[in-house]
């Protein structure tokens, strides 16, 4: 039979009651008090809560930097004194109809290192855009390291617009982490309605512009 002195079983008694207190405090709300608001952060498998995976879809704005980059190349075009015509955006890519004349002009000034369509060629040693030219048909479309970097920064915009609109749900040590290239995880301990969340995740953002004078002078 195992003897244990009255010295160690007050200690083990003790330390049984001091971590069943703390424990107990996971289930009250006790926030006015600095001391015993110091609770143990459970996590989705012991509080419960929603867990979400978010696929961020880039396509978009590939499509609106297209857009940016028609406006560029029309201005670099110009400059250039390249005569072109039926310049336009199809699908994913831009294509116009150049001279023969003009094609070593532009083929050399759209691989130049300091070139609008190349700003990450001093850094990464690679063309964000490329072109083709078939019959004098010339096709300008992102590269597979300029998909790659778009879709790197729609994440990371992405990610920072979650976090933002997450905390204005409350919930204490929210998880919001990226999975693989597209994907975004979300982790609400304690939250036990998720359509809450989808409705605040999705809110679309709007840029309004407004006149502060009907005066032209002003």
């Amino acid at each position: 039979m195992l003897y244990f002195s009255k010295l160690k079983l007050v200690t083990l008694y003790s330390i049984i009651v001091i971590f069943s207190f703390f424990t107990l405090l996971n289930f009250s709300n006790n926030d006015s008090n600095f001391l015993l608001s110091k609770n143990v952060n459970l996590g989705l498998d012991l509080q419960g809560g929603s867990y979400l995976l978010l696929e961020v879809d880039s396509s978009p704005v590939v499509k609106e930097k297209i857009q940016n980059k028609l406006l560029l190349l029309r201005k670099i075009l110009k400059e250039n004194k390249i005569k072109y015509k039926n310049l336009k955006i199809n699908k994913d890519y831009i294509n116009f109809v150049i001279n023969k004349k003009d094609i070593d002009i532009f083929s050399k000034s759209f691989n130049e290192k300091d070139y609008a369509f190349n700003p990450f060629f001093t850094q990464y040693n690679s063309n964000e855009m490329e072109f083709s030219i078939e019959n004098n048909l010339v096709k300008i479309n992102y590269t597979k390291f300029g998909l790659i970097e778009i879709k790197k920064n729609t994440l990371d915009q992405s990610l920072e617009i979650v976090r933002r609109r997450i905390d204005e749900t409350g919930t204490k040590d929210p998880t919001i982490v990226r999975r693989g290239v597209d994907r975004i995880l979300i982790e609400l301990p304690g939250l036990d309605d998720p359509n809450r969340v989808k409705k605040l995740l999705g809110k679309t953002a709007n840029l309004t512009f407004r006149l502060v004078s009907n005066d032209d002078d002003s």
